[in-house]
């Protein structure tokens, strides 16, 4: 149970394989869950959201700027399995832009955790021949935008606008700031 995300070869130090300092794992420096391939990172699933105290299968960088964008290019996974971006300050304040599959049907969802346990805010279905999609979080000062395309079509906004103040350590508590960066979970199947 894995997911694929493209384009994000510069995680690894070439020699001997060990992640670049700027990469970070959460809780935990277990690495067994994530391996280079070429320039492909595969990440197996965990059974671990984001909201959770435990390691989550996610590797991210520090937002250093309050305009900012990252995205990705990602196999969508089969089975109970999402992937995608999140944009985290903890565990009950962040966005998970994910993708799944279930019951032969493809969806982009967008997750929000303000405060508490995360709340799906928004969702698309996707045609159902979709194999690979791409992702894109954008911020601007207090605004934060959730992007994604198939590998041929345009950019599509998910949802509105939201809010990245949730994100900030004057609403969250902490010092640390936000990390950006690749998640893939086994899915609930209470979860959308």
């Amino acid at each position: 149970d894995s997911s694929t995300s493209r384009g994000l070869g510069d995680v690894y130090k070439r020699q001997g394989q060990s992640l670049k300092p700027d990469w970070n794992l959460l809780r935990e420096f277990d690495q067994s869950w994530l391996k280079l391939d070429g320039q492909n990172l595969n990440i197996n699933a965990k059974a671990v959201g984001m909201d959770s105290l435990s390691q989550p299968a996610f590797i991210g960088r520090r937002q250093q700027h309050t305009s900012f964008e990252t995205s990705t290019s990602l196999v969508v996974p089969k089975g109970k399995i999402s992937a995608g971006l999140v944009a985290f300050q903890n565990e009950q304040y962040h966005y998970y832009l994910g993708v799944k599959t279930a019951a032969g049907k493809t969806t982009v969802f967008l997750e929000q955790a303000k405060g508490a346990k995360p709340n799906l805010i928004s969702s698309q279905d996707l045609a159902t021949n979709t194999e690979q999609l791409r992702l894109r979080i954008q911020g601007k000062a207090g605004e934060i935008s959730f992007y994604y395309a198939d590998q041929t079509g345009e950019w599509q906004q998910l949802g509105e606008v939201q809010d990245a103040k949730i994100l900030s350590t004057q609403v969250a508590g902490g010092f640390v700031g936000t990390t950006l960066g690749v998640h893939a979970r086994q899915e609930k199947e209470t979860i959308p």
